[in-house]
């Protein structure tokens, strides 16, 4: 057990959030790409990237995945409008509701210009203390400033907090500066080693 735990923090898409990939294999073979190529373009181009800092729009990335893919206006809105199926946690978010009681919360996104306005529903003040998004810090995950500003706006030091995310390289950032990390498997083995951290049962 680590004895100065204050808050934890949490990755929201992968971790809070889980896209639905079945859909997206469907739309690949529909296109003509290789299985799993689509997310590798919606998610990874540099357009995306630098919407992710702050630097470009929504609407910038969607030009850009229609110049990559060289596909149709309706076919841009097909994949649109399956490109963000997925579920959130009811689970793993009602657990956070209850440590809140007893810790800080927070989380920090990598994520489009957009997502504040649209995950409001699920990621909101009634349930985290601090809500960080990349586009508006300009930096991203695994970048060390990105962290520290969680924790100052936590108001509580590096070594008083527990990082969640489906992504070792962000874990591994986060222990780097001094957090403790937690890499996410499922919400089971989450709650059971925050349980196990922090002595809630």
């Amino acid at each position: 057990m680590i004895s100065n735990i204050e808050a934890f923090i949490f990755d929201v898409g992968g971790v809070l959030y889980h896209p639905e990939l079945p859909p997206r294999t469907d739309l690949e073979i529909n296109l003509g790409i290789p299985s799993g190529s689509l997310s590798q373009v919606v998610f990874c181009n540099p357009v995306t990237m630098k919407a992710q800092l702050g630097q470009a729009t929504v609407s910038d990335i969607w030009s850009q995945v229609k110049k990559i893919l060289n596909i149709t206006d309706a076919e841009l809105d097909k994949i649109k409008n399956i490109m963000w199926n997925g579920t959130w946690d009811n689970k793993l978010l009602q657990y956070i509701s209850i440590i809140k009681k007893y810790f800080k919360t927070g989380t920090i996104s990598d994520a489009w210009p957009n997502a504040r306005k649209n995950i409001e529903q699920y990621v909101n003040y009634k349930l985290f203390d601090v809500i960080i998004f990349s586009y508006e810090e300009n930096i991203l995950k695994p970048n060390p400033q990105i962290y520290e500003i969680a924790a100052k706006r936590l108001n509580v030091k590096l070594e008083s907090c527990v990082y969640i995310d489906d992504k070792q390289k962000n874990v591994d950032g986060a222990i780097k500066i001094g957090m403790h990390g937690i890499l996410y498997e499922n919400s089971d083995q989450i709650i059971r080693e925050i349980n196990t951290l922090s002595k809630i049962q």
